[in-house]
């Protein structure tokens, strides 16, 4: 739970938001990855404080201008920004009351809400959205997103890990790096072929507004199957080909692929103008499908204990390794099928 110096900012953001703290009956909230969040229970009220992790990233700074602008677009399937204190790296939302969804429970109507979310995003004139940050990790080549990945890669091979799954690891990874060395050859060669240029760089008029971490992992249902989209904690301008690759790539709440081609068309349709977007998808899927296998093995690095404790993730980090070893290994044996789509 809080200690006494973030109870006594909580205290002090809740009066300034118009709420007194001696009212609201404090709950945990499940542990996060980079943040501490707890719901503040009043009478009438729950509302959702947020703690972020204080790193080279402005999580806080990121999350508040998407979830205003989201506002300012008309869009209520987010949390309302109630205060924020940027020097306590603390922000204060409503309660958004529902459930998380299955993979087995996802069906087109689920898809249908999460592309009109885009779609409203995404809407013209968006002049607002140009004071949004870029999102994290935005790459605008394909060149930039192969060396974003290379530089990951690189990183964990290098990462010094002697835990005691040191040898399953290291032997993982070295599959990860085999498969890279191939998949960058192929893909040098195709745009060889295809005359494609890895280096161009994506216009305004291409770019997204994204989510980012986009997926069903942060998505609540209410009862009446709405869905409410959550933690933006890394969204801001992007590729859209990111964005929709990634939509299907993210391992927590997998997404069946038999909505693949329903969401890729409908992207396309929010962005006419961008007539390379079905291309680098294709190729940034076993990219990026490489990409996740280097994010699941981040529970390998040095200062993820660290984090988790921030969070006051109670994991079990042994057991957690080996899910993730596991997992990663399933995404790395796809990536065959995935480059079937080259062409």
């Amino acid at each position: 739970m809080l200690n006494t110096q973030a109870e006594k900012k909580l205290e002090q953001l809740l009066a300034v938001s118009g709420f007194d703290r001696g009212e609201a009956k404090i709950l945990a909230c499940p542990a996060g990855g980079n943040n501490q969040a707890c719901v503040l229970e009043f009478e009438n009220t729950k509302l959702l404080a947020k703690f972020y992790l204080s790193d080279q990233k402005d999580r806080l700074g990121s999350e508040t201008a998407f979830i205003q602008y989201a506002w300012a677009r008309g869009i209520t399937c987010v949390p309302k920004l109630i205060g924020c204190d940027k020097e306590a790296n603390l922000a204060i939302y409503s309660f958004i009351d529902g459930e998380k969804i299955k993979s087995e429970n996802i069906t087109k109507a689920e898809i249908d809400q999460t592309i009109k979310f885009i779609q409203v995003l995404n809407q013209l004139p968006n002049n607002k959205a140009l004071n949004l940050p870029v999102a994290s990790e935005a790459c605008f080549s394909l060149y930039d997103h192969i060396q974003l990945v290379e530089k990951r890669l690189k990183g964990l091979m290098s990462n010094g890990y002697e835990g005691p799954l040191a040898n399953e690891f290291q032997a993982f990874m070295q599959k990860v790096n085999n498969t890279w060395h191939n998949l960058t050859n192929d893909i040098a060669a195709l745009s060889k072929h295809k005359k494609q240029d890895l280096n161009k760089m994506l216009d305004k008029a291409e770019q997204c507004i994204s989510p980012s971490d986009f997926g069903f992992h942060n998505v609540l249902q209410e009862k009446n199957g709405k869905l409410s989209f959550i933690d933006f904690e890394y969204a801001g301008w992007d590729d859209p080909a990111k964005m929709v690759v990634d939509f299907f790539l993210q391992p927590a709440i997998p997404v069946n692929n038999k909505f693949y081609k329903t969401f890729l068309d409908a992207v396309c349709h929010i962005f006419p103008n961008d007539e390379n977007l079905q291309w680098r998808c294709d190729i940034l899927h076993p990219v990026l499908a490489i990409k996740w296998c280097c994010i699941m093995m981040n529970c390998f690095s040095p200062n993820y204990a660290e984090r988790a404790l921030f969070a006051e993730n109670k994991l079990s980090l042994l057991q957690h390794q080996t899910d993730r070893l596991q997992t990663a290994q399933q995404r790395l044996d796809a990536i065959p099928n995935l480059q079937r789509n080259f062409a």
